[in-house]
């Protein structure tokens, strides 16, 4: 599969955007209290929802199928490296209170080795996943 192709699906910099300070990382952050059920949520949903679309949606279920290749293969899966680093960005806090850090995602060569990395920067408070192996959403 190549590139994420469907022309209404947002792209790298739509999903990164969703996780920029200010207005987009808080409403991230109330979809993801909606979602998060039992220590995780379903890979791809937090996207949607902030995208607006509701489970069965023709957009949501191209959004859904298209990731497929991000929760295939042995665990922790692609999508299930990306669902841990997401969480704990969404749920930092800080002095008790929620402090979401942003998080940056990364994509290199969608051919070649499936592999998800993440690193923290503390002296900018981000998150960056570095993605490669996987579709790349344009």
């Amino acid at each position: 599969m190549g590139a994420l192709s469907h022309d209404l699906l947002p792209g790298a910099g739509d999903i990164n955007a969703q996780f920029l300070p200010g207005t987009n990382i808080h409403k991230t952050l109330a979809l993801f209290k909606r979602l998060y059920k039992n220590g995780t949520y379903t890979f791809g949903t937090l996207t949607a929802a902030y995208n607006g679309w509701a489970p069965g949606s023709k957009e949501y279920n191209d959004w859904m199928t298209d990731l497929q290749p991000y929760t295939e293969g042995p665990s922790p899966t692609g999508a299930d490296k990306i669902v841990q680093c997401i969480s704990g960005a969404l749920k930092h806090l800080k002095n008790g209170a929620e402090d979401p850090l942003q998080v940056k995602l990364q994509w290199g060569s969608p051919t070649g080795p499936k592999d998800v990395t993440s690193s923290f920067d503390p002296k900018t408070n981000i998150y960056t996943i570095n993605i490669s192996g996987y579709p790349v959403p344009k």
